[in-house]
């Protein structure tokens, strides 16, 4: 029988695009299947640089509840003997991101020095006689 993957903390994530994820987390397993777990498994192909690209889902790596198409790209990297994991997907994430330009011009604006007009004591009562 297959050893279990340990189980990650689980946390949702409110108005985010999927719930009840399970974060990874240093020493956990691998996922089965995955473009990761072939060239792993063989040092031989961790240290020749072996790449591998496939489609999956996120939840094969997340957990979840929700079924999301990523792409998974792996890389061996050679002699530090580990393999590099890259998951993309093009639907998650994407309306949940602030437009980086309205955080720019948020910032400069709350940055910006206000100035109100000072009008000295002497030129206040010359201003007020003056009426």
């Amino acid at each position: 029988m297959a050893p279990q993957r340990p189980k990650a903390e689980q946390r949702a994530l409110p108005g985010k695009a999927l719930p009840k994820l399970d974060f990874l987390r240093k020493g956990t397993r691998l996922p089965t299947g995955t473009a990761t777990a072939r060239p792993a498994s063989d040092s031989a192909r961790v240290r020749s640089g072996d790449r591998i690209a496939d489609e999956k889902d996120i939840r094969d790596w997340l957990g979840g509840f929700t079924k999301v198409a990523a792409s998974e790209e792996s890389v061996g990297l050679g002699g530090y003997g580990k393999v590099l994991t890259i998951l993309v997907s093009s639907s998650v994430g994407q309306d949940d991101e602030p437009n980086e330009d309205d955080d720019e011009d948020e910032l400069i604006e709350s940055w910006t020095p206000r100035f109100r007009e000072v009008v000295p004591p002497a030129f206040a009562q010359a201003d007020s006689e003056d009426r």
